[in-house]
């Protein structure tokens, strides 16, 4: 099996969520946590790559665009995935499924947005 991968939270992500990540054995650092604020998204597509770190966005339009460039230009990098707004612990949930549901089957450079949580379904009497 496929290892997790590590990621790097965009700016734009609460900090919080690289805590929450870690108690799912799930490796992360925060843009901030590595002096990168206010860094163009270039810069921060860049520093994700060099250090082959899965970039977490809710910037869909920017990275969209971007990645296609850079696949364009034949430059890779190890992945992006952007999610909508949410509160920390639905991400946290949302980015364990992917790495186990969803991250085996790709091969980088990928961008994609994971699908939603299904909430379990209530046994209902009968």
């Amino acid at each position: 099996m496929k290892d997790r991968p590590a990621f790097y939270l965009n700016e734009n992500i609460a900090i919080r969520l690289a805590d929450l990540l870690s108690q799912k054995d799930i490796k992360s650092v925060h843009t901030l946590r590595v002096g990168n604020q206010g860094a163009s998204d270039e810069a921060q597509l860049e520093y994700a790559a060099t250090n082959n770190y899965v970039l977490l966005t809710h910037n869909r339009r920017h990275f969209r665009r971007l990645h296609n460039r850079w696949v364009q230009n034949q430059k890779s990098h190890a992945g992006i995935v952007i999610v909508r707004c949410a509160e920390p612990d639905n991400l946290a949930e949302r980015i364990h499924a992917f790495c186990d549901q969803m991250y085996p089957g790709l091969t980088s450079p990928f961008c994609v947005a994971p699908p939603p949580l299904i909430p379990p379904v209530a046994d209902t009497p009968q």
